[in-house]
């Protein structure tokens, strides 16, 4: 009988809990943009930046564009595509829990006025695009290689820039050292996420002993049921990168902490800098950054897109 009370209590306080974190961080992610949000939605960290991220949007909205696919590992992928006839575009990528308006509105309608086509990528079973499962980035670095090559076919000899945020930026970083077209000039990360194993322990803290076994269960399911690895780290092809990176940070950032971004910057094997937004939270360093610290973004891209 002890035995059984043990396995029982084992299942129900461990096992149980650990496979529903599993289904409820991975699966497929249904996400309303800013302007379509009930009433009642809490805009938490949002709040101070509403009236600008839903000006940024609804500029968006008002700019001709075009639904446009690709496939990936048998998934359906969804893009938008402002197309202006100008040799130079712009990828972006959202983040996790996102979607392309929400994180990227307010960097895209900027680059539309500086002369680039722009493709807003649906991220991986995130709201339009197929696929059950999210993989934080480590599998969304091949629907990204797929992205570009769908860019340099629609826009022969054309120049691409990156820009990911969270998620995205971990997907760009992930990707990073397996870009070798010429076309790809730079990217920019955004107060990324290095891997899913650094997201559920704190970005380094001590973790808790209570905490360690759910996690542990956590990342047994993902290899078994889903097959990722939680453990996989965007670091690792960061040092074998030739990308021209810009990586952004916020000092209010619980989720990808100054350290982080700091590290991920010293990983790097390519020419790279480093901007750090003052009271920025998560993925919110545009819309807190000053005209100077925008510009610095904007220089950077025109720089590298331009040699």
């Amino acid at each position: 009988m002890p035995i059984l009370i043990a396995a029982g209590a084992v299942l129900l306080f461990l096992i149980l809990p650990a496979a529903v974190l599993t289904i409820t961080l991975f699966s497929r992610k249904r996400i309303a943009d800013f302007d379509q949000v009930p009433p009642d939605f809490n805009w938490s960290t949002y709040l101070p930046y509403r009236s600008e991220l839903l000006s940024a949007i609804s500029a968006m909205r008002g700019e001709p564009h075009e639904e446009v696919e690709t496939e990936s590992d048998g998934a359906v992928l969804k893009a938008e595509f402002y197309f202006r006839g100008y040799n130079r575009t712009a990828i972006l990528m959202h983040g996790y829990c996102s979607t392309p308006m929400n994180n990227c509105a307010l960097i895209g309608s900027a680059l539309l006025k500086r002369g680039y086509n722009l493709l807003l990528v649906h991220q991986r079973a995130h709201n339009k695009s197929e696929g059950r499962f999210t993989f934080l980035g480590s599998k969304e670095q091949y629907d990204l290689l797929k992205w570009i090559e769908w860019t340099e076919h629609r826009v022969p000899a054309g120049r691409i820039v990156l820009y990911g945020v969270s998620m995205g930026a971990a997907a760009i970083g992930f990707a990073s050292d397996k870009i070798k077209t010429q076309s790809i000039r730079a990217m920019v990360l955004d107060c990324c996420i290095a891997s899913p194993y650094c997201q559920m322990t704190g970005n380094g803290k001590a973790i808790r002993l209570t905490l360690l076994p759910v996690i542990l269960l956590i990342g047994l399911f993902a290899r078994i049921f889903i097959g990722l690895n939680i453990r996989s780290d965007m670091r690792e092809s960061l040092k074998n990168t030739h990308l021209p990176a810009l990586f952004i940070g916020g000092s209010a950032d619980a989720k990808s902490p100054v350290r982080l971004i700091e590290d991920c910057r010293s990983k790097c094997g390519s020419e790279s800098e480093l901007m750090m937004i003052s009271g920025a939270p998560h993925a919110l360093t545009l819309a807190q950054a000053s005209d100077e610290e925008r510009e610095r973004v904007f220089d950077f891209l025109e720089k590298h897109i331009n040699t």
